[in-house]
């Protein structure tokens, strides 16, 4: 995660932005520029999110350093369902560092997604050239039996 934006994403995991941003006292736009690195958060809600989702305040300014402060990272695992309240899949995720290496995971897949998504259209483009130069040779081997005869 190169950015603090990536970072605060990866903090959230799988909630909301509305309901990560209502954790925070926060407005959802402006926790979406955070996560964007359109606006740069203020140092107040920088200790606060560091405080809330135990994570240390030097790994989420600078990526070095241990993602864990001295508490758990348990309350950082808690998901909430549409309802709002735990359901059963976010409390198997209550394992510290378990709800952050599937959130890497997404985040990873992600990226592969969108480098297979340039790779297919690269790929396409390939294609459209090849039959493109298949249909000129085509055509020269033409000309030239034509005018050998």
């Amino acid at each position: 995660m190169k950015t603090l934006g990536d970072r605060i994403r990866f903090i959230r995991g799988m909630t909301s932005q509305v309901q990560f941003a209502a954790s925070l006292e926060i407005a959802q736009t402006k926790l979406s520029r955070y996560e964007r690195n359109t606006t740069v958060p203020d140092l107040e809600f920088l200790v606060r999110l560091s405080q809330k989702y135990s994570v240390s305040l030097e790994w989420l300014i600078t990526g070095n350093a241990s993602r864990e402060s001295p508490q758990t990272l348990g309350e950082a695992a808690e998901g909430l369902n549409a309802d709002g309240h735990a359901d059963e899949a976010s409390s198997m995720l209550s394992v510290p560092g378990l709800q952050q290496e599937l959130a890497m995971e997404r985040m990873e897949r992600r990226e592969l997604t969108a480098e297979n998504r340039k790779l297919h259209q690269e790929k396409e483009a390939l294609l459209r050239e090849n039959g493109e130069l298949r249909e000129k040779v085509a055509r020269l081997e033409e000309r030239k039996n034509h005018l050998s005869h």
